[in-house]
């Protein structure tokens, strides 16, 4: 039966070319347009980890209260716990942060910004989602002395509101922890930006040490853990949240409110498109396999008047449709495999998403699962369709099947 089922493939090549190319069409747009979310989903989770860290360290109520004051809800670093979670094979990172706001002034005019006191380091983790327009980052280590300028990294926003350049001096001004007024001046070493316009106007970057200097408190807002991938991140949250039952261990999910809700959005809308494609998919492969086997029915005729058993003539059709099915799943995946090479290659960019200032290259994201649950999907549609088309042919008297044109 399987050499039969070739032979007619090959018998009727023009025609099962033509259904074949239908076939693997509609398979590619599938894959395509599920690629594409799901690179989007890669992106934004990539995103959200390389800004937020896999998992975050800190007081049990730093993300569920309003801090009175500054690093109410701080914590103090812990350099043995740091030392043992960087010992570990899948930490790439171990990094503290400080979140403060106040007042930046370029003595003539000031505004609101939102602080950060970081590692230096952290900007080697950031990658191509923090763009440097002039100057650049923070230096690796940065020692408090007394005769050196504290360097600052600001926003490109930020910097045109306060026509700062790189070397500009600015000033920074912000509560204490204990509730009193500090001012820090600062020099200006590198603008950056994130991509979105309302972070870029209130966003800066200062050295860890700097903005506890500020703050006049040696505690930091959160402990940032960077893994290298993040299949034991569950089991290393659970391990550090049992270690440390007064502090709170956050994964990054539930914090990446930007994630979630472009998620949400992506799946409704690519949800109603999938399914509308798919009954589009389920009627061209279905017209196109229901038409093969009608245009057949004399054949069908044929081998019925010569004592072929039915089940056997059914079975023929069902496993041409199967061997269709098959052939038109890898040269789909083929298709679809070449067009995200071609878009890595000739990088095709797509406009600024609602929200960002930037735009962002188009890729498609292969995904071998995805890629055998669609295959396996179009070979059951092709033969169901056969199925029906050949059990309906079969039916027929034997001279009305002889005779049909």
């Amino acid at each position: 039966m399987f050499q039969a089922a070739l032979l007619n493939l090959w018998r009727h090549r023009r025609r099962t070319l033509f259904t074949g190319l239908v076939c693997s069409a509609a398979m590619t747009a599938v894959l395509l347009g599920a690629g594409f979310a799901l690179f989007t989903y890669q992106s934004l989770a990539e995103k959200a980890a390389r800004d937020l860290g896999h998992l975050t360290l800190s007081h049990p109520d730093y993300f569920l209260d309003n801090e009175d004051v500054p690093l109410q809800h701080g914590i103090n670093r812990d350099p043995a716990l740091e030392k043992r979670l960087l010992a570990r094979d899948d930490v790439k990172a171990v990094l503290p942060r400080l979140q403060f706001s106040g007042l930046v002034s370029n003595g003539e005019k000031s505004t609101i910004f939102l602080g950060s006191g970081v590692d230096g380091s952290e900007f080697q983790l950031k990658g191509p989602f923090l763009q440097i327009k002039a100057g650049g980052v923070l230096p690796p280590a940065y020692l408090s002395k007394a005769d050196d300028s504290i360097p600052l990294l600001i926003g490109e926003g930020l910097a045109a509101i306060l026509k700062a350049k790189v070397g500009s001096e600015l000033s920074l001004m912000s509560a204490t922890s204990t509730g009193a007024l500090n001012a820090l001046d600062v020099v200006v070493v590198g603008i950056f930006s994130t991509g979105v316009p309302d972070l870029d106007k209130r966003q800066l970057y200062l050295p860890i040490k700097a903005g506890q200097q500020l703050l006049q408190s040696d505690k930091i807002s959160e402990l940032n853990i960077y893994l290298l991938h993040d299949q034991h991140q569950d089991e290393l949250a659970a391990a550090l949240q049992s270690e440390l039952p007064d502090s709170k261990v956050t994964p990054w999910q539930d914090r990446a409110f930007v994630f979630k809700a472009v998620r949400d959005l992506y799946n409704r809308i690519f949800g109603t498109l999938g399914i509308l494609m798919l009954l589009l998919v389920l009627f061209a492969v279905g017209h196109g396999i229901s038409q093969v086997v009608t245009e057949r029915t004399r054949e069908i005729g044929t081998m019925a008047a010569l004592g072929e058993r039915r089940s056997r003539i059914v079975g023929n059709f069902v496993l041409e449709a199967l061997l269709l099915g098959a052939f038109s799943a890898v040269v789909a995946t083929l298709s679809t495999l070449v067009c995200c090479e071609l878009l890595r290659q000739f990088k095709v960019m797509m406009p600024p998403p609602p929200g960002s200032s930037q735009g962002y290259p188009l890729m498609i994201s292969f995904s071998a699962e995805l890629t055998l649950y669609a295959g396996l999907v179009l070979m059951a549609v092709c033969m169901l369709f056969a199925l029906k088309a050949s059990l309906s042919a079969a039916r027929k008297p034997l001279v009305e099947a002889l005779g049909f044109v």
